[in-house]
């Protein structure tokens, strides 16, 4: 299911951020900052077509939702696993490999 992919793929991108299958993940960079938020989204959205929606509120830029539910297959969450590795590496995430 698209759910279990997500999470499977959310922990293969993190390597040791996250421990388990937690619908609440904070990704930080080696010094233990929070990553730019808007930044990752913008290189996903422009150059990786791939759009992840914000925070609300006063989380509006400290967090990223990804959708999964409704017309969404296993091959969109690949993308969006993909996409999110080179754009974290990007954002200046030093711990994905």
């Amino acid at each position: 299911d698209v759910t279990e992919l997500l999470f499977d793929g959310l922990l293969g991108v993190t390597h040791g951020i996250i421990s388990d299958k937690d619908p609440d993940i904070e990704i930080v960079k080696k010094d233990e900052e929070s990553i730019d938020v808007k930044q990752l989204r913008q290189i996903l959205r422009e150059e990786y077509k791939v759009v992840l929606a914000g925070g609300q509120g006063k989380l509006e830029e400290k967090i990223f939702r990804i959708g999964h539910l409704g017309w969404v297959n296993e091959d969109n969450i690949r993308t969006v696993i993909s996409a999110l590795k080179v754009a974290l590496l990007q954002a200046g995430t030093a711990k994905v490999t």
